[in-house]
């Protein structure tokens, strides 16, 4: 569903030991301010163009936050799985591919159908 493969190749760096543990929070921190302002920008774009084509507010709401969550989550996702997996001395590169896209799609999907389930019940 969200992805973002442009931002993986930090990732090999943090592979590396480029990233060391007192820089590890800041790093995750900055992904996710960024993961939020992509996520506010296509959430209200993408609320606003659902609104047009349903009328309904409350499905324009469902759409914005749902994608404003999945992308959020999908940015951090895509710095800690890799980091974890170096944790457990695996290669972090396994988590960048099929692993990690697998993963982020159950994420978003919950996040989508959970919003909604709250939102419209």
């Amino acid at each position: 569903m969200i992805r973002r493969p442009p931002r993986s190749t930090p990732l090999y760096s943090s592979a590396a030991s480029d990233v060391y543990k007192r820089q590890v929070w800041q790093y995750i921190a900055k992904e996710l301010v960024l993961g939020m302002i992509i996520g506010m920008v296509i959430g209200l774009i993408t609320g606003v163009f659902s609104y047009f084509l349903s009328g309904s507010y409350t499905i324009a709401i469902v759409i914005a936050v749902s994608l404003f969550t999945s992308m959020s989550v999908a940015t951090v996702l895509g710095v800690l799985v890799p980091l974890l997996l170096r944790g457990l001395k695996l290669d972090p590169a396994v988590g960048s591919g099929p692993f990690i896209t697998s993963l982020q799609d159950l994420i978003s999907l919950t996040i989508y159908f959970s919003i909604a389930f709250w939102l419209l019940s």
